[in-house]
């Protein structure tokens, strides 16, 4: 560990990704900035993850950590965060990478702003097409973000480290939507936020590749209702829950959305999950219109 303060820390977890690994890293030590630092944390991969990355220590200011068991991927970020040493951070996942002049564009933006969260678009790349994902033109409070990957992400956005470390890092054992729940909290605070439009990060759709939000269905639907559960809790010790009622109402819905989308699904039990949530859908603006009409119907059928 370094005893200077960088400005940027870059976050990159990784468990069994010795296929994508070197791609993202080399996305990060290739940055035309200069005045950050790479934190590297294994999740005790079984293949040579490790190996590839630590390659990459002469290439920049490296700091590594190592789970000597399998911790999950919300501990290990927990973990990676505290071995930070700068004024901001952003996660790079060990599958996506970083566009160039990323870190420069955001540190620039933050330097001219003093935010403590720069938002930036995302490019998602499938079976070879790009797509530019835009966040919403201005942020001021969790009700004006739609629950999506542009807006709830961590890697595409600089967040100020002492407001991480403070009270919004990951819920340990929640692996699927860790980063809903950070982003969540950070935004509740009432930061100042920017946003900038230049695309700073690849999010690449690999085939036959499974990843934490394309893994089993019930650990989706599980982990996200659990994430749903702890922001409820942590609104309410905060008297937040009036305020963002209607945040809360938006997680729970998509929370419990992928149980109504697989093939042995019981609308009966869905219906029930969170029947207060359902029976005031017609209300959830960030939700399509058509998902609340079908919604409300399902819901008027089986309650």
């Amino acid at each position: 560990m370094t005893g200077r303060r960088f400005k940027i820390a870059v976050v990159v977890v990784a468990r069994n990704a010795e296929a994508t690994i070197a791609e993202a890293m080399e996305s990060i030590v290739t940055q035309d900035y200069e005045d950050f630092q790479l934190v590297f944390f294994d999740d005790c991969s079984s293949d040579s993850t490790l190996e590839i990355a630590v390659r990459f220590r002469d290439r920049s200011v490296f700091t590594e950590g190592r789970a000597p068991q399998w911790i999950g991927r919300a501990a290990a970020l927990g973990r990676a965060f505290e071995m930070c040493s700068s004024e901001y951070v952003i996660v790079c996942d060990a599958d996506d990478r970083l566009r160039p002049g990323a870190l420069r564009s955001l540190a620039e933006e933050a330097d001219r702003t003093g935010a403590d969260m720069i938002i930036a678009p995302i490019v998602r790349i499938s079976g070879g097409k790009e797509k530019i994902l835009r966040p919403c033109g201005k942020i001021e409070s969790l009700d004006d973000m739609p629950i999506d990957t542009v807006h709830f992400s961590l890697c595409n956005k600089l967040l100020r480290l002492e407001t991480v470390k403070r009270g919004c890092k990951p819920f340990p054992g929640i692996d699927r939507w860790e980063d809903l729940g950070v982003i969540a909290r950070f935004v509740a605070i009432e930061p100042k936020i920017s946003v900038i439009d230049l695309p700073v990060y690849d999010y690449i759709r690999r085939r036959g590749v499974t990843t934490l939000s394309t893994s089993e269905n019930n650990l989706i639907v599980s982990n996200r209702i659990a994430i749903a559960e702890k922001l409820d809790g942590w609104f309410r010790e905060r008297g937040l829950s009036d305020k963002y009622g209607d945040f809360i109402r938006h997680i729970k819905f998509y929370a419990m959305i992928n149980m109504a989308r697989t093939p042995d699904r019981d609308l009966r039990r869905w219906s029930s999950v969170y029947p207060e949530v359902l029976g005031s859908v017609m209300s959830l603006r960030h939700v399509p219109l058509l998902y609340r009409l079908i919604c409300k119907i399902v819901f008027l059928f089986y309650r």
